[in-house]
């Protein structure tokens, strides 16, 4: 099974003109936003200051990889273990300029591994998190199960 993607993993070099030591010491959550730094410009957004501690967003396993979805404009985005905080590249976190704390499950590695034992994608959310992409992960992963129709009498 291929490990589980995050900003850690799908970005583990340094970009041309960083050095290794650089990168590796570059918050993650910032690592994120150097790599995205031409759409962050292309839609006008600054770099993110200070943490709005009054907004969180939810860390979700969808198929392989730990994303947050943003709830102002509902992209989707890798996620940092290291680094829990997030900073929309697309709507600037709906225009506030600020970092968002993100929740992550207290035992990220057992969900990871009890999402990849099960069969079909490796997928988990919070229950706590309310946007809908989380909902049909949590769908996914357990449906609903329809009661047990009674006999038909004749038959």
């Amino acid at each position: 099974m291929p490990p589980i993607e995050s900003v850690e993993s799908r970005w583990p070099d340094p970009p041309p003109g960083w050095s290794t030591q650089d990168w590796r010491t570059t918050p993650a959550a910032e690592r994120h936003l150097h790599v995205m730094r031409e759409l962050l410009a292309r839609n006008g957004l600054p770099r993110p200051t200070g943490m709005d501690e009054t907004q969180q967003v939810h860390a979700r396993l969808d198929h392989g990889r730990w994303l947050v979805q943003c709830p102002g404009c509902a992209s989707a985005q890798h996620a940092a273990h290291s680094d829990p905080r997030f900073y929309c590249v697309n709507c600037g976190n709906r225009g506030s300029g600020q970092w968002w704390p993100v929740v992550w499950p207290a035992e990220r590695t057992e969900v990871e591994t009890q999402a990849q034992a099960r069969s079909g994608p490796v997928m988990w959310a919070h229950a706590q998190d309310p946007s809908l992409a989380a909902r049909d992960v949590r769908q996914r992963i357990d449906p609903p199960r329809r009661p047990a129709r009674p006999p038909h009498p004749g038959r």
